[in-house]
């Protein structure tokens, strides 16, 4: 399937728009991650049980993408949020990580990453602490840049070469 961007780093600021578009338009949740977490480990259930329907990549990848919203939403709303950051952490992510961790588990490996973050997130609320290697902060943008990344990945320019990669 051909892409409609030129490189990986278009399709990531393309895709942290879309989000970043969805998230200052849709009523704000704190509690959102909850269902989140749920479907995934439901949905992790059937995928090792064979028992997956037509769809269901697809609706993981809408819910990913909720995932990354509602990230979104809370470090804007405490004002530490950056599209230009967060675009460029992800394109310095994916030169020093390339395309085979991602490509060895898809879209199956960035849910069970995905609910990792987010069972951290809970757990360090729950204990009313920040977290001692890397801050809620780091988390809440890692949900960001996995369902940036699966969007990638599921519409094919996940495999496109970074900009500063294209000979």
């Amino acid at each position: 399937m051909e892409s409609i961007y030129k490189n990986w780093n278009e399709a990531a600021e393309a895709w942290l728009r879309r989000m970043a578009d969805t998230a200052s338009n849709s009523p704000k949740d704190r509690h959102m991650f909850d269902p989140i977490e749920i479907y995934f480990r439901q949905w992790i259930m059937r995928v090792t049980q064979g028992d997956l329907a037509d769809g269901d990549i697809d609706l993981a990848v809408d819910v990913l993408f909720r995932a990354g919203v509602t990230a979104m939403q809370f470090l804007a709303s405490e004002d530490r949020f950056s599209l230009t950051d967060m675009h460029e952490l992800l394109c310095r992510k994916q030169h020093d990580y390339g395309h085979d961790n991602i490509n060895s588990f898809g879209i199956i490996g960035i849910c069970i990453r995905l609910c990792d973050k987010i069972a951290r997130i809970q757990n360090l609320k729950n204990r009313d602490t920040e977290g001692m290697n890397e801050s809620l902060q780091d988390s809440y943008m890692d949900i960001i840049g996995y369902a940036t990344v699966a969007c990638m990945y599921h519409d094919g320019s996940f495999q496109l070469k970074l900009k500063g990669d294209i000979q």
